[in-house]
């Protein structure tokens, strides 16, 4: 099954979750990513899916790796620095949430990818282009071309990433 919604990581494990698994009652779930975006992919969708309350009881996720192919080694080195930087950003500031509604106002009120602030604020910081050769193509309507999700409460916080995932129900 996959989350189309998204337009980043911490947006497709809150729509994974609300949209598919809570209301198919799925608990065995396996989340494939590309290799360089696994440990975020890891961090979040584990927290997103321990987030109170739980619909059907606990969950069980894995995840499998898929190739890094067609990024070239500057891109993929940039791209690996930005998931580390990213990541320690949402342990330090977003994985202290306990339930799914905080979470929700975080994304609807503090992540630009989605808060409606973003239809009126353009975020004043870009991706670096080797990292933006790692992303998905964009379709020209896109609201963000390379552009900073979160609002920073640091200045020299980096944002969230475009990156398609997919999910697998194992039972």
């Amino acid at each position: 099954m996959e989350e189309a919604l998204a337009r980043d990581t911490d947006g497709n494990a809150f729509f994974s979750r609300r949209l598919h698994t809570d209301v198919l009652g799925l608990q065995k779930l396996m989340i494939v990513t590309s290799d360089f975006h696994m440990n975020r992919t890891i961090v979040i969708f584990n927290h997103v899916f321990s987030l109170r309350p739980l619909s059907s009881g606990e969950y069980s996720l894995s995840f499998t790796r898929t190739a890094n192919a067609g990024v070239d080694k500057e891109a993929l080195e940039a791209r690996i620095e930005k998931e580390d930087n990213t990541t320690v950003f949402y342990q330090e500031n977003v994985q202290q949430m306990k339930t799914i509604s905080e979470y929700h106002q975080f994304l609807y009120k503090e992540h630009l990818a989605y808060a409606s602030e973003r239809l009126i604020q353009k975020p004043d910081k870009h991706l670096d282009k080797d990292v933006g050769k790692t992303y998905v193509e964009e379709q020209e309507d896109a609201p963000f071309d390379g552009e900073v999700f979160y609002k920073p409460k640091d200045p020299e916080s980096d944002a969230d990433n475009l990156q398609h995932t997919v999910l697998k129900d194992t039972d």
